[in-house]
């Protein structure tokens, strides 16, 4: 099967080689337009490359690129035809837009890249912790650093998630911030039930001292917190 991104890069070249031919305004300014629409598709797809190269390397699951269809292919060919035949009226034609620099563009963006991001953003969603913001706001009163530290990371994690890897450090920043975030909150969970219903009511002011049990102050004072809280 032809593919369809070297069939885009023929057809710039084309272009180019015919660049020196046209001496009218018009038709060099169509000409350069055509030219740069197809040089950012072709930027787009070595970007995809370059992102699915490195999610490879880093053994994340990406799915192979989406194969153009057969119509789609055969106006990639009809407008390489075209242009060897009669590069001024090919180009000038409006409706080579609509026939094939919008197919190829769409065909790029909304399955080549849809995929690549849908596997990078499962991909975090599997490695990210699971941690919600109502099951560290009890112990903000208690342990505000290390919440504080849980809910940055978080939001890191996040922000990454929305758009693809540049480089591989970024990739190795997510994997760092996910393990972070995962051990320190281990560390909170560690905390017996009876403490967190104690900090919990103590942070919106409600706590009682019949709520101080004496295993929960035990706990308190050996974690240097009792003198911290007030009832």
């Amino acid at each position: 099967m032809v593919n369809l991104i070297d069939l885009a890069g023929e057809v710039q070249e084309l272009m180019q080689q015919y660049g020196d031919i046209g001496t009218e305004r018009e038709r060099m300014q169509i000409l350069n337009t055509r030219a740069k629409s197809i040089r950012d598709i072709r930027d787009k797809y070595d970007a995809a490359i370059v992102s699915s190269s490195m999610l490879h390397e880093t053994n994340i699951p990406v799915r192979p690129f989406a194969k153009a269809s057969r119509a789609l292919i055969n106006k990639c060919e009809k407008i390489k035809e075209g242009i060897e035949k009669n590069w001024d009226k090919t180009i000038r034609d409006p409706s080579i837009k609509a026939n094939f620099i919008d197919p190829v563009d769409d065909h790029i963006d909304k399955k080549i890249g849809k995929n690549l991001k849908e596997d990078w953003r499962s991909y975090i969603d599997a490695k990210a912790p699971k941690i919600t913001k109502a099951s560290l706001e009890p112990l903000a009163s208690g342990f505000g650093d290390t919440v504080e530290k849980i809910a940055g990371l978080l939001e890191e994690i996040s922000q990454f998630r929305e758009v693809l890897p540049g480089n591989l450090e970024q990739i190795a920043h997510v994997q760092q911030a996910a393990k972070e975030a995962s051990e320190a909150f281990e560390k909170l969970d560690k905390i017996p039930e009876a403490v967190r219903t104690f900090l919990a009511k103590a942070a919106k002011g409600e706590a009682l001292l019949t709520d101080l049990s004496e295993d929960v102050k035990d706990w308190l004072i050996e974690y240097k917190m009792l003198a911290h809280l007030r009832i």
